[in-house]
């Protein structure tokens, strides 16, 4: 493993779970210098478009305080997560973590936004594949 992207929402709860999972690793990775773990990054997820943006900007500070990177790609809350986890469940996948989500449910997701960042990290582009 090479990378860890940790998503996070935005709640104090969430932040201190997250920071106290994330500190210790990245000192790990600055004292054991034989890991293969290269970096660690940490990506908003299931932001709902009520918070305030002066909020992202406060966690954001913090997290650059301790030297974590934060990637630009928010992922916005949505029923369609929602949907998918109840008991009628929903024919269209979202959520898997095994197979692409539905075209249909991709779109204001930012999940491809999330994709192209995540590859620019970890050094994929599209002609390394052809």
């Amino acid at each position: 493993m090479d990378y860890v992207f940790v998503p996070m929402s935005p709640s104090r709860m969430s932040m201190e779970s997250t920071l106290s999972f994330i500190i210790p690793v990245t000192e790990l990775i600055s004292s054991q210098k034989q890991l293969n773990l290269k970096s660690v990054h940490l990506f908003w997820n299931r932001v709902d478009s009520r918070v305030r943006k002066e909020w992202l900007e406060h966690y954001a500070t913090i997290i650059g305080d301790f030297k974590l990177s934060l990637l630009d790609t928010v992922i916005p809350q949505s029923a369609r997560y929602d949907k998918e986890q109840s008991i009628s469940g929903n024919e269209a996948v979202f959520l898997s973590t095994i197979f692409p989500p539905d075209k249909q449910l991709v779109k204001g997701s930012h999940i491809d936004c999330l994709i192209e960042e995540v590859k620019q990290i970890v050094g994929l582009n599209r002609n390394d594949h052809a």
